[in-house]
C-alpha cells in the first residue's frame, strides 16, 4: 500500500514536470505572425535565420536577393 502512494508521488511529479516544458511545445501552433515576432526577438538579423528565410518566401519575396545600393552612383 506504501510502495502505490510512493508510486503514484512519483508518477505525478514527472506529470508535472513534463507539463511544465510541454509550454514550449505549443509555440508551433502559433499564429505565423507571433512566430515572426518570436523570431525577430531571438535573432538579431531575421533576414538570416532559417525562419527568417522561410517568412520572406511565405511572403513571396527572394531572401537570397539583395538590395540595390543606389547610394554613390
Amino acid at each position: 500500500m506504501v510502495a502505490a502512494a510512493v508510486a503514484a508521488l512519483v508518477a505525478a511529479v514527472f506529470l508535472m514536470r513534463s507539463a511544465a516544458s510541454g509550454r514550449q511545445a505549443t509555440a508551433k501552433y502559433a499564429a505565423p505572425g507571433a512566430r515572426r515576432s518570436a523570431a525577430r526577438e531571438d535573432d538579431g538579423d531575421p533576414a538570416v535565420s532559417e525562419r527568417g528565410m522561410w517568412d520572406a518566401l511565405d511572403e513571396g519575396r527572394d531572401p537570397t536577393e539583395r538590395p540595390v545600393d543606389t547610394e554613390g552612383r
